[in-house]
């Protein structure tokens, strides 16, 4: 064609700076193209400017696709062709979604796997922690303590499960879910809403755990205790606390477990 004379005539000099500015025109079309789509300024301008970009790119190919080696030919055969189908896709994504308000997306990856619960570790992050302790409540001439659990319960002991929440911030809807051993059951089995220590929160029994929806989780240290009577003999597993905040699951922590042995 003309153009392709034309161009033959030029200079190797002036070949390589034309090609150069056409590429690197191209490759900041593109990337402020996708900059703009992606991030919802201006959709329609950012497909426009991905499209010119790839016009330039392909521009700059076909000036010297006659001075390239076969290999080369090859590589940036493939490399236009994934370019191309990319934009189509983009666009496509782009147009059926309805894309074309400001703002900004989020998302996460959550990875949810089974393990034998002795050998989950305690996820303690610095935001949000949950220690859970199980304790003996023990009756004496001064009155009612909690002592540690150092041997082997009897049928009829009353045990206490232990909750220490600590979290650098002030949170808002948490719930946190407290796995009981198969062995006990709860000395309080009514739900209903609570306020304790200037935290309001609703306390709900069910089967094989007890959860607190708590409103408002304030910065510091809070603590939680429940009751539970034993009635079973044998070993049990006293499963995990696990705290999460219910509308940002990011900010999640829960605790180990601890084996409780009833004397058979």
């Amino acid at each position: 064609t003309a153009y392709k004379e034309q161009w033959d005539k030029l200079p190797q000099e002036v070949k390589d700076a034309i090609t150069a500015a056409l590429v690197i025109t191209g490759i900041v079309l593109v990337v402020l193209g996708a900059i703009l789509a992606f991030s919802g300024v201006n959709v329609p301008l950012g497909i426009g400017m991905m499209v010119a970009g790839a016009l330039l790119l392909w521009t700059a190919v076909g000036l010297n696709w006659n001075d390239m080696p076969e290999e080369i030919k090859n590589v940036v055969t493939i490399l236009m062709g994934i370019l191309s189908l990319a934009l189509i896709v983009i666009g496509a994504i782009l147009t059926f979604t309805g894309a074309s308000e400001k703002g900004v997306a989020w998302g996460g990856v959550h990875w949810t796997y089974f393990e034998d619960v002795l050998k989950v570790r305690a996820h303690e992050p610095k935001e949000l922690r949950v220690e859970k302790k199980y304790y003996k409540k023990v009756k004496g001439a001064d009155g009612t303590r909690l002592t540690s659990i150092d041997g082997v319960l009897e049928p009829g002991d009353e045990i206490v499960a232990r909750l220490e929440i600590t979290s650098d911030r002030t949170y808002e809807f948490v719930h946190l879910s407290d796995e009981r051993p198969a062995c006990a059951e709860p000395e309080d089995v009514l739900s209903s809403y609570r306020w304790r220590d200037g935290v309001g929160y609703y306390q709900s029994t069910k089967d094989t755990a007890t959860h607190y929806y708590i409103d408002r989780l304030n910065k510091g240290v809070f603590v939680l205790e429940t009751s539970y009577r034993v009635q079973q003999r044998g070993v049990f597993i006293g499963g995990l606390a696990t705290i999460q905040c219910m509308y940002a699951p990011e900010f999640t922590a829960h605790s180990t477990a601890e084996t409780v042995r009833v004397k058979p």
